[in-house]
Formats: structure tokens, C-alpha cells, sequence
């Protein structure tokens, strides 16, 4: 099929299982950019492109062989590129093996791809600037017949968690592990590396993967910004592994990896129309992963088709000496993911509805939701299933009003993250326990602090007990309790189930308390006339096209089992759509027909459901464009303070300013320290100054460039701080002092021009 003739077209709105099903295109509008060979003097004037824009196309072509998530190459012979918003491993795969691409192209279009939406979205972290080198070099085994797996030369993204021993960076989305470096590759990646994987780069996320702060946002970091999902502006993206997710809806990479402690790859799956597997704690080794939990923490893939998931995951799966759960594998032997993908394999299955966890769950968003998930049990039983209604969990609303899973999570995380950081070949902030790290982030100004405060760690260090102590125990195996005889598990062996079913809004906890699987793949969207809620911080979370999952839930190690099961559904419920994950049909359009075919109104023009846009200068200025209809960044926190999305306070009032009084230790041995007062205050008389010696002198010295470093890399912009981010701290410093010699530069001149021009004009 020829995909350069196909347009892009997004926001149909067709109806699944009699619901509102959103577009695999996201409603972000991406116009593809003509090919260099498509442009013909004649067609300027009939198809409206005026001479910069052919310029602009030319040299975007010349540059990066891309066209808007189309991949190109220069050779006249090749007719057929995928459009990487769509494409699969299957088509890939198909397209290098036959030559019609190299994985050189694919890593150029990708790159290309996160170009053109990640200043928006704020998705990717950074990119890997060896990718193009690992390409050549996956080309040249390719060419020499040597195939490591289906995953060969196929361009991934990684969760910014997951450490990588390269040019990469390892932060957790936080400044205080800037340039940290590790002993090795984490195993998943190094496994992906094996299977013949681009590593592309690594995506955003909430901080330490959301186990930061009581008052924050999904999917905000400190070093990346603001993640938005893009089927709504400023969408909330949801859970942890939001840059993941982001990504591989928009097609930045063919899949990625996110990890889950609870809802963080099922929740963002769910809210940008992907397949989420969250493997049984154990499958997926967790070394050299940035902890939350060792008792859930789990890493899994995140892709648009159940398969490419599973080839995912058949890749990461797998017994690692350096991660004690993955011995509890069964003989292990991983099953093969990719042959349970079997349309038959909802025929025969007995599926429960856990219904007084759903009643436990209901609020004023989830209608929309519920009725799409009823009409969803008429597609099941139509394949064949059986559904077991009434399958409940005994412990529901115990569990739901319990505090256990906090408390167990707090004794792992002091532990964990300890550990982690006792790992580090190289500690640039010399941060080695919770205490550290709590004090670097109230301290440093790029973390946004006290606007997004570090609650949790509080409370974590308040408990003041660990999982080394046998405190934790007794609430641990309640926990167990709660989630596996009295809920998941219990409810899975007392009705003969092969899958608890729920609207994946519902699902993550019960099987995060026993560690078991969940696979999450898209069910529908919020149809028109829901109405817009939008949370404290200014994102949306229930609007027109947002979309929303359903979640399988088994008991451990049936991912096979679950992957079968979603993948059924998934070819019966999107037939018009996909089929078999390879041949691609084209967006339905309002009638519910493939774009493409000119019966029953097939040509019929798609309308957009919305266009993302940059915020105007009246938005930048303030003005939130409510009268335009369209919702703006803001939060009115009183008559004259607003906040930002990006949790930035803007007021009107007089700030009182503050000062920042040098506090010289009384020992040469010990560290000069920073308080930061308000002009007036005291200093603190625990603190005495003595006369400076030229030690002293020195320590000061760089304690006072160190400050003026970070507050020079706080006011540069988000992406150019990224831009230094795989650099060393020596070359990051020399890049900001170069910034700042070149913006004094401009400023001079332009002082003399506007002098110049002043006495030109006054003679």
C-alpha cells in the first residue's frame, strides 16, 4: 500500500462498542511536509506554497531525510515509506528487510519526529548522540546477514530511570543526579541492546517517579518540564512513565519502557490510547532501575499494538543474577509473547467483573467510561468469553481506605533509593542517603521548591523505620492480604478466572499490592458534550477525544495468558482500523469508513477535534483565551496571583526580595553554608562568623561561583538546559559563561546602534 498518498488525518470521531473511540492520531495537527520530489514549479501556485516555505521544506528534506514523521530516503527507487505515527515492528521490519529503508533512515525520521513536537509536549529528555553510530553499525550486520532479533534497528525510548552506561544521563527527572554515572547498563537495557535496539534517547516523567511531593503534577520534572498529553490542550498525561507514553502516541519511537510502583504505565497507557503491560514484579529485572519500591517495582513496555508490546517485552523478560525477584520465574523459561497473540484466544475464557470495586470507584468523570465498558463485555462475550459477573473482591473498601501500601512504600524507598546511590561510579552532588537528597532539593532553585514540595519524602523520613526493621512486616503481609485472597488473587481462584476485567481507571492498585500483571490497551474517549475538568494546577483531566483504557488482570506470570486475551479484543474492537498489527487501513472518518475509500462518504473531509497551539503573547502576558473558548495555563490562586501549568506564580503584588547572607564556617574542615533570608530577617545566632583565612577565602570563592552558576543555567530556557545536559560540569559552565559573553555582546551593540540612530536623528 502506497502510505505517501495517505493523508494524516486526525480527531475522526467513529464510534467503538457504540462509544466515541478516539483517532490513533492524536489531536495535535502535524501537517506532513511535501517529499523533495513532489515539488513542482507548476503546483506552487495550486497548492498555495509561497517561496520560503519551499525553501523551508527543502532544507528540512536536506538536512534530516524526513518528512514530518515520513520516512525518506534520496533513492528514486523507493516509493513506500510507513508513517512512523502508525508503523509497526511487522512493517519495519518487512520495510529493511526488503531495503526500502535503512535503520540509518528510521533513526534520522525519528529524530526528526521528537524535533518537530517535543518543544510543546515536552515528552523526551534528551537523545542519544550516539544513535546514528549504532545505526550504521546495526546496518553493516544487517547487510552482512546477521539479524539479532525482530527488534533489530528498531528505535526505542527508555523511561528516564532506566540507567544507561553512555553519553546519556541517569536523573530521575531531578538536577541532583545530573552527570551521575553508573557501573553498567540497567539489564532491560542492556537486554534491548542485545536484541539490536537504538536506544533513541530518554523520555520525561514525574519526578522520581511521582514518589517526590504531595502537591505536584503528573508527569512534571524538574529537568523536563511539563509533559501533555496531546489529545486535549494541556491534557493531564497521567502517572509516572507520561513522557513514555506521550512518545509512543505520537510516534517518537516505535514503543518505549516505563516502569510502574502503582498505575504508572496502565494509568498514562490508558490516557494516550496505548497498550501498557505492567509485567508481574519479577519478570523484568529492576538493577541499576531508579527504586521506588522493591516490593512493586516493575518495568514494562508501553507501544500502540498489543504484539508490539509483546516483542517488547519478549526482548527485557528474563532471570537476572542482579535482581533476586526474577528467580521466582517459573523454571525460568519465558513463553512466547508473540505466538499467544492468537485472534481465538478470548474463545473458551471465563473473564470477572469485580463489580463492588467499580460501585467503591464511581465519580462525576466516569460515565463515559462505564457505559463504553459494558458495550465492551457484548464485544468479549461475542468472541466467545464467558463473563462471571459479581466476581468481587472481599477486602475491597478495606483496602481502598487502607494506608498500608503508602507505609510499606515509605520502608522500601529510604532503603532503595540508598542503595541506588551507593551504586554510582560517579556522584557529582555527593547525595548518599533520603536526608541528602531532600536537603540538595529544598536548596536548589531549578526544583521548584517549596511550589512543589517533598511531602512524601517527609513523611517517609518522619516514619522513621525501614524494611530493614521487622516493622513493616506485619503490614506487609496484611497488604498481601488485602490484594491477594481478599481481592485479585482470591477472586481469580474462587470463580476459575483467567482475567479480572475493569476500566483501567480502576485497576492498578489491586495487582500492584501482590505484584501480579496487568495489560492495558485503549477502550474509547470522552464523546462530545463531556464536560472540561481541569485540576488545581491548570491540566485537564476529562475533556472531548481524552482516551480511556480497560485493564486485564492476572495472577503472576500470566502475562501470555493476558497478552492473548488484549490482543483478541484489540483486532475485534479496532478491525476497521488495524489488521493482524501490520497492514494499516487508514483513519476512519465520522462515518466510521477508512480514509481512502470513496464508498459510503469515504471522502468525505475529517473534521479536527482541536489543533494544539503555542500559547499566544496574550496567553504569555496573561490572558488565558477563555473568550476564544479554548482553556488556558492558568490557575487563579486570588485577584491578583495566577499560577502557571508549570507551577510558575505570577503576581502583581510587590514581592519582598531576598538576600543572600554568606555564613562562613568557624573550621576550615567544615563546608561554607548558604541561608537564604528575607531582607530584615535575623541571621541565625547558632552561626558565628570569624575572620576569613585564605582557606576560607577560596571555599568561598567557589561556593559563590557554584551559586552563580546555577542561578545563570535556572534562567536559561528548558530546552537549552536540557541541550546541556549530557555535557560535563566543566563544559557546562564554559557553554553558560559563552551564552553569557555573547548576550553581553549583543547588548552592547545594540546600545551603540541605538545611540547611533538617536544622534543620527538629533544632529
Amino acid at each position: 500500500m502506497d502510505f505517501n498518498n495517505r493523508a494524516m488525518r486526525v480527531g475522526s470521531a467513529w464510534t467503538c462498542l457504540r462509544g466515541s473511540f478516539p483517532s490513533r492520531s492524536p489531536s495535535v495537527s502535524y501537517e506532513r511536509l511535501p517529499r523533495e520530489s513532489s515539488i513542482k514549479p507548476q503546483d506552487i501556485k495550486k497548492q498555495g506554497i509561497n517561496c520560503l516555505s519551499i525553501v523551508l521544506v527543502l532544507f528540512l528534506v536536506m538536512a534530516t531525510g524526513v518528512s514530518a514523521g515520513l520516512i525518506c530516503r534520496s533513492s528514486e527507487s523507493v516509493t513506500e515509506y510507513p508513517l512512523l505515527i502508525n508503523a509497526t515492528i511487522e512493517i519495519l521490519t518487512k520495510g529493511l528487510a526488503q531495503k526500502k529503508f535503512t535503520n540509518v533512515d528510521l533513526v534520522k525520521a525519528y529524530l526528526a519526529r521528537i524535533a518537530e513536537v517535543n518543544e510543546i509536549l515536552h515528552a523526551v529528555n534528551e537523545v542519544n548522540p550516539d544513535a546514528l553510530d549504532i545505526a550504521v553499525q546495526l546496518d553493516l550486520e544487517r547487510s552482512s546477514g546477521i539479524i539479532r532479533s525482530s527488534l533489530h534497528g528498531i528505535p526505542l525510548l527508555i523511561k528516564d530511570t532506566i540507567a544507561t552506561k553512555d553519553k546519556m544521563n541517569n536523573t530521575a527527572g531531578s538536577w541532583a543526579l545530573l552527570g551521575a554515572k553508573v557501573p553498567r547498563d540497567a539489564t532491560v537495557a542492556q537486554k534491548l541492546r542485545d536484541a539490536g535496539a537504538i536506544l533513541l534517547g530518554k523520555t520525561n516523567l514525574s519526578q522520581w517517579a511521582h514518589f517526590r511531593s504531595l502537591n505536584t503534577t503528573n508527569g512534571w520534572s524538574a529537568l523536563g518540564g511539563q509533559v501533555y498529553s496531546p489529545y486535549f490542550p494541556y491534557a493531564d498525561p497521567l502517572g509516572s512513565s507520561s513522557g513514555s507514553a506521550v512518545a509512543s502516541a505520537l510516534g517518537l519511537a516505535l514503543g518505549c519502557l516505563g516502569t510502574e510502583t502503582d498505575g504508572s504505565i496502565v494509568s498514562p497507557s490508558s490516557y494516550n490510547n496505548l497498550v501498557g503491560i505492567k509485567p508481574t514484579v519479577g519478570l523484568t529485572s529492576r538493577h541499576l532501575v531508579i527504586p521506588v519500591s522493591e516490593h512493586q517495582d516493575t518495568v514494562g513496555p508501553l507501544a500502540r499494538t498489543v504484539k508490539d508490546a509483546a516483542y517488547i517485552l519478549q526482548a527485557i523478560a528474563g532471570v537476572d543474577p542482579l535482581d533476586n525477584c526474577t528467580s521466582a520465574i517459573p523454571d525460568g523459561v519465558i513463553p512466547n509473547y508473540i505466538t499467544a497473540c492468537k485472534l481465538s484466544a478470548l474463545s473458551g475464557s471465563r473473564l470477572g467483573i469485580p463489580r463492588d470495586v467499580i460501585s467503591l470507584l464511581l465519580d462525576n468523570t466516569t460515565g463515559s467510561i462505564i457505559e463504553a465498558f459494558e458495550y465492551a463485555l457484548d464485544s468479549l462475550r461475542a468472541a466467545g468469553a464467558t463473563i462471571v459477573d459479581d466476581a468481587n473482591f472481599t477486602e475491597a473498601a478495606e483496602f481502598e481506605n487502607s494506608t498500608l501500601s503508602t507505609e510499606i512504600i515509605y520502608a522500601d524507598f529510604v532503603v532503595n533509593l540508598q542503595s541506588h546511590l551507593e551504586s554510582l561510579t560517579y556522584n557529582p552532588k555527593n547525595i548518599t542517603s533520603l536526608t541528602d537528597l531532600r536537603k540538595f532539593t529544598q536548596s536548589c532553585p531549578l526544583e521548584n521548591y517549596p511550589m512543589r514540595d517533598t511531602g512524601l519524602w517527609d513523611q517517609a523520613l518522619q516514619q522513621n523505620w525501614n524494611n530493614t526493621h521487622p516493622h513493616p512486616w506485619p503490614a506487609y503481609q496484611k497488604n498481601l492480604y488485602h490484594g491477594g485472597e481478599g481481592g485479585l488473587l482470591g477472586a481469580i481462584d474462587r470463580h476459575n478466572l483467567d482475567a479480572v476485567i475493569l476500566p483501567a481507571k480502576f485497576a492498578s492498585g489491586w495487582a500492584a499490592a501482590v505484584g501480579a500483571v496487568i495489560v492495558t490497551v485503549p477502550l474509547g474517549s470522552y464523546p462530545a458534550g463531556t464536560p472540561i475538568v481541569q485540576n488545581s494546577w491548570g491540566l485537564i483531566e476529562s475533556a472531548l477525544n481524552i482516551p480511556f483504557g480497560i485493564s486485564f488482570l492476572g495472577a503472576k506470570f500470566t502475562e501470555a495468558k493476558l497478552i492473548g486475551l488484549t490482543y483478541a479484543f484489540e483486532q475485534r474492537t479496532l478491525s476497521l482500523y488495524m489488521k493482524d498489527c501490520g497492514d494499516f487501513y487508514g483513519q476512519p472518518n465520522a462515518y466510521g469508513v477508512p480514509a481512502g475509500d470513496t464508498t459510503n462518504g469515504g471522502d468525505v473531509e475529517l473534521p479536527k477535534v482541536c489543533t494544539w497551539k503555542r500559547a499566544s503573547s496574550r496567553q504569555e502576558n496573561g490572558d488565558d483565551g477563555a473568550e476564544n473558548g479554548q482553556v488556558g495555563p492558568f490557575v487563579d490562586l486570588d485577584e491578583t496571583t495566577r499560577r502557571l501549568a508549570s507551577g510558575k506564580i505570577l503576581s502583581h503584588r510587590t514581592a519582598k526580595k531576598l538576600q543572600v547572607h554568606r555564613l562562613v564556617a568557624q573550621t576550615k574542615d567544615e563546608k561554607v553554608s548558604y541561608s537564604r533570608l528575607e531582607k530584615g530577617s535575623p541571621m541565625d545566632p547558632s552561626i558565628s562568623t570569624t575572620m576569613m583565612t585564605s582557606s576560607s577565602k577560596k571555599e568561598l570563592a567557589t561556593a559563590k561561583r557554584e551559586l552563580t552558576f546555577t542561578k545563570q543555567l535556572a534562567s536559561l530556557r528548558a530546552e537549552n538546559r536540557r541541550a546541556l545536559a549530557h555535557l560535563t560540569l566543566p563544559q557546562q559552565r564554559a557553554g553558560v559563561a559563552k551564552a553569557k559573553r555573547q548576550q553581553e555582546k549583543w547588548n552592547r551593540e545594540r546600545i551603540g546602534m541605538e545611540i547611533k540612530r538617536q544622534v543620527k536623528a538629533n544632529p
